[in-house]
């Protein structure tokens, strides 16, 4: 996945979103999210990866039970539906900055607003996966901690995906100038 601004690849749903321009100096350009259709489709199998780590460190303390697996399978799920829920709001508000010309203003009120309506959706959708968490754990009797853990695994991802691209870049930055 290559960022259009930019021309380097783009850590799994590392949401470049719009930054404000800066008080003085040059505007910042605007990141366009990658699609998160492919990231979900790319980055699912990581973060179920670490659940099937989780399952077998069960399995070898002797807890593994069926609330256990259903409750990792069920916010695992959760975890990557939320990501992708996230992907598809920024990269609908990426394509409508994108469909036409705006003035520095114009570019500034809406990055503000856009960030107002990402604010939003974080806590709609931390809301809503906890409102779900809390259901699987206390309707469906899936184990708490292998639910929770389990949820929280895409974060984990992302986070350190986002951290080896950081590491990343200077390094491809020196390698490029002689």
């Amino acid at each position: 996945l290559m960022c259009p601004a930019s021309g380097r690849s783009m850590p799994a749903m590392l949401l470049s979103v719009m930054l404000l321009p800066q008080p003085e100096g040059p505007k910042i350009p605007i990141r366009f999210a990658s699609d998160s259709k492919d990231i979900a489709r790319e980055k699912s199998p990581s973060f179920f990866s670490i659940s099937t780590v989780m399952l077998i460190v069960y399995a070898v303390i002797g807890k593994l039970t069926a609330p256990v697996v259903f409750g990792a399978l069920y916010s695992g799920t959760l975890g990557v539906a939320n990501f992708f829920v996230m992907g598809m709001m920024v990269q609908s508000m990426a394509d409508r900055m994108a469909e036409r010309q705006l003035s520095e203003q114009e570019i500034a009120n809406l990055s503000l607003q856009m960030q107002n309506r990402m604010r939003i959706s974080y806590n709609m959708r931390m809301i809503a996966l906890f409102a779900l968490l809390v259901l699987g754990i206390a309707v469906f009797h899936f184990d708490a901690l292998a639910s929770i853990l389990a949820a929280l695994f895409p974060s984990v991802v992302i986070r350190v995906l986002q951290i080896l691209e950081a590491r990343k870049a200077p390094e491809t930055k020196g390698s490029d100038n002689p």
